[in-house]
C-alpha cells in the first residue's frame, strides 16, 4: 500500500488552520501611542514624488 501524498491545497489549508489557531490563542495586539521613525528622515521610494526644489 502506498500512502497518498498531500496536495498543495491540503498543505495550504493546514497552514491556514495552524495560523488561525495561533492567532486565536494569543491576546489581542495593543495599539502603540505613536509611531516614531528611526534614523534620518527620508522618503521610502525616491522618485515617486516630485522634488520640492524642481517644483519651486
Amino acid at each position: 500500500m502506498s500512502e497518498e501524498q498531500p496536495t498543495v491545497v491540503d498543505t495550504l489549508y493546514l497552514e491556514a488552520e495552524h495560523f488561525d489557531l495561533i492567532a486565536r490563542s494569543q491576546p489581542p495586539l495593543e495599539p502603540k501611542e505613536r509611531v516614531v521613525p528611526v534614523g534620518e528622515p527620508r522618503r521610502p521610494f525616491p522618485g515617486l514624488t516630485p522634488d520640492e526644489e524642481k517644483t519651486a
